[in-house]
């Protein structure tokens, strides 16, 4: 049986970063870090900031073309890749859902 390790706040920053920059599934991380999936979900739960309305957030972060779509990773670190052509209404909502 695995002994539990108790992580430090620094350690848990530090594994977000290295999450969110990685640009990989929860799954593959976990798996490549020897985490729980649910530790990391609960770890990025109680990092969201809490919001008083479920609207969407203004996404900051760099959208560059992808073949010929959009690619926009939001301030939660959601990675999103919409071809062209996608509705501007429905990735709005898409953003959305995710963001809230």
């Amino acid at each position: 049986m695995k002994s539990k390790r108790r992580r430090t706040r620094q350690d848990i920053d530090a594994l977000l970063g290295r999450y969110h920059e990685s640009g990989k599934s929860v799954r593959a991380f976990c798996e490549e870090e020897g985490l729980a999936e649910s530790s990391l979900y609960n770890w990025l739960k109680r990092k969201r900031p809490r919001e008083s309305s479920p609207e969407l957030v203004e996404v900051k972060a760099p959208v560059r073309s992808v073949s010929g779509g959009l690619r926009v990773a939001t301030p939660r670190g959601y990675r999103v890749e919409v071809p062209a052509g996608f509705a501007a209404d429905e990735l709005k909502r898409l953003l959305d859902v995710l963001e809230s």
